[in-house]
Parts: C-alpha cells; sequence; structure tokens
C-alpha cells in the first residue's frame, strides 16, 4: 500500500467518508484518519483555512494540496495509480457513464437526507416533505433497479467509482429503512461493500 501522507478529515462512521476509503483500498493507497471532533476540529482556524466550508470529509494532499465534497475526494484517491484509475473508466464513453449515473445518484441522494434528516434528528420532522422524499427515493431505486436487471455493476464488468459511491450512499437507507420488498440494488450494495 502506498503511503502519501494523505489525511482525510472526517467524524467515524460518516457513509460520505466512505467512498474515499474504500476507493483507497481499490487503489492501494493509505489515507491517514487524524483524531477529528465534529464541531470543534472543522470550526478551528487551521481548518477553516484550508477548507472554506467546514465540511467533512476533507482531504489534505501529501503536497498541500485541499479537496472538499466526497465524490470529488473519492475521484482524486482513485486517479493517483493504474489500479485506482481502473475504475473511472477505460474509454470515453465508459467514463460518461460512470459520470451520468453519479450525477443521479446525487439526485437519489437528495431523497435519502430528506427522509433519514428527520430520523438521525438532523431536520424537524415535516410529514409532508418525508412523502416527499421517499417518492424520490423510491422512483431512483426504481431506475437504478431496471439499470441492474441483468447486470451487476452499474457501467462494465466490475466495480466503478459509480458502484463504490451508489453503495456508499444508500447504505443508511438499506440499513435504516425496513422495505416491504428490498430492491434488486441491494445486491449492488452488498456487492461494492464486500469488497473492502
Amino acid at each position: 500500500m502506498r503511503r502519501l501522507g494523505q489525511k482525510l478529515y472526517t467524524y467515524p462512521g460518516n457513509p460520505r467518508a466512505f467512498k474515499s476509503l474504500i476507493a483507497a483500498k481499490y487503489a492501494g493507497v493509505e489515507l491517514e484518519l487524524p483524531a477529528f471532533n465534529m464541531g470543534v476540529t472543522n470550526q478551528s482556524e487551521e481548518f477553516k483555512k484550508n477548507f472554506a466550508n467546514t465540511a467533512v470529509p476533507a482531504f489534505q494532499g501529501a503536497k498541500g494540496e485541499f479537496i472538499q465534497e466526497s465524490n470529488a475526494i473519492a475521484r482524486y484517491v482513485l486517479s493517483q495509480t493504474a489500479a485506482g484509475a481502473k475504475l473511472l473508466g477505460y474509454t470515453p464513453l465508459e467514463q460518461a457513464l460512470i459520470a451520468q449515473f453519479i450525477e443521479m445518484i446525487g439526485a437519489l441522494e437528495a431523497g435519502i437526507s430528506g427522509w433519514l434528516y428527520p430520523i438521525l434528528g438532523y431536520r424537524t420532522f415535516d410529514a409532508a416533505a418525508t412523502e416527499e422524499a421517499k417518492k424520490t427515493v423510491q422512483k431512483w431505486l426504481g431506475t437504478f433497479d431496471k439499470v441492474l436487471l441483468e447486470r451487476t455493476y452499474l457501467v462494465g464488468e466490475s466495480v466503478t467509482l459509480a458502484d463504490i459511491i451508489f453503495a456508499c450512499t444508500t447504505l443508511n437507507a438499506f440499513k435504516m429503512v425496513r422495505w416491504h420488498k428490498p430492491p434488486r440494488t441491494c445486491a449492488c450494495v452488498r456487492a461494492c461493500v464486500s469488497v473492502c
């Protein structure tokens, strides 16, 4: 495993940080996880100087580069090695399809947040907003179910960044919600997470 003196700032159990941690395993890159206290570490002057919006995960490279936003960090981590770069797509078409699915996952994530944030205590419960969020989640999971009807991975024959982001984005929804009929996408999530 390559050690590059790279740091990932996050709190324990952050599914958005899992994207980079999984990417690092595929790429053979080591990420240091410094001690982090949410609301303290990310409010320090040093942290604010390097990361303007104080959100986590946040990445600090060995050469002083600073990256925020979980998808961007995971992409950068994968790009550092030939093994990792394979997960970004071999051809321009694969790269475009991976980007397409990442955009679609963003819409799904908005619904998941709207559904789960009141459960987690991050937002006040609003019945109408929660119902709308559930509809959004069901719509997008239905879309992904169709895509995965005859294949295991979103693009190609092996895990890509799109699969990693999909698995990490949906992880809490699959852990916390009781499904009457689990979506087919559960298998994709299990496949992506099991490799770590």
